[in-house]
């Protein structure tokens, strides 16, 4: 079962990691979401999301919006996860050889979170982390969600 999702536009800019852990953070809380398993969700979406805005494209082209996806699963087990994707219109490149003091966000991603898919089609990158499950009271989890949305966390994509 699936439930209310978030869906964020953010400008590829060095304040989308920030806009991203606002937002990411808000929902989650909105959810019942338990705080330490929300703050490892959070941080591998921020790494995420600054790999977009730094790494999809060249600096001489036009950088497209980032999109941010996260919808919750309920299993019959009476476990709940959040599945978060990260889009953009970049190509995939791979690490760098020498990383230096950085190149540690897929890592960080892999390590906070049950699984990392990326998929690097020809029309740009989808990073699709699965949060560890959690256990839900009653086979769901807590219905906190306010009943008007917050018009930030569901901002429509610009045109």
């Amino acid at each position: 079962m699936t439930d209310e999702a978030l869906q964020q536009w953010l400008p590829p800019d060095y304040g989308a990691e920030s806009r991203a852990r606002q937002a990411l953070r808000r929902w989650l809380a909105d959810w019942g979401w338990p705080r330490d398993e929300a703050d490892d969700l959070v941080l591998a979406t921020s790494e995420a999301v600054a790999n977009s805005a730094e790494h999809a494209y060249p600096a001489d082209r036009a950088k497209p919006d980032i999109l941010l996806e996260a919808t919750l699963l309920y299993g019959l087990d009476g476990t709940g996860r959040a599945v978060i994707s990260v889009s953009d219109g970049g190509r995939w490149q791979p690490p760098a050889a020498d990383r230096g003091f950085r190149g540690r966000g897929l890592l960080l991603m892999r390590a906070l979170t049950e699984s990392v898919q990326f998929d690097t089609s020809g029309t740009g990158t989808k990073v699709t982390m699965i949060s560890h499950p959690i256990s839900t009271p009653a086979g769901a989890l807590p219905r906190q969600r306010p009943s008007q949305p917050d018009p930030t966390s569901l901002a429509q994509r610009p045109r």
